[in-house]
């Protein structure tokens, strides 16, 4: 599963609203490994900050 294009213009309005108003108005949540594997130039502006880790890790557990 990669960011779909839906995702990933919220992701850029996101970062756009940033520069604009310098402040923090995207907060990146994880609940699988797409963001890591997401090819786009602002991907390290994502991974500097702290990403919310929600994914499972031992299904069944819970």
């Amino acid at each position: 599963m990669t960011i779909d294009g839906k995702y990933q213009d919220q992701i850029e309005r996101s970062l756009q609203r940033e520069d604009r108003e310098g402040k923090q108005a995207l907060f990146p949540i994880r609940i699988d490994n797409d963001i890591f594997d997401w090819k786009h130039q602002r991907k390290a502006d994502l991974l500097e900050r702290v990403v919310g880790d929600l994914m499972i890790q031992n299904p069944g557990s819970c």
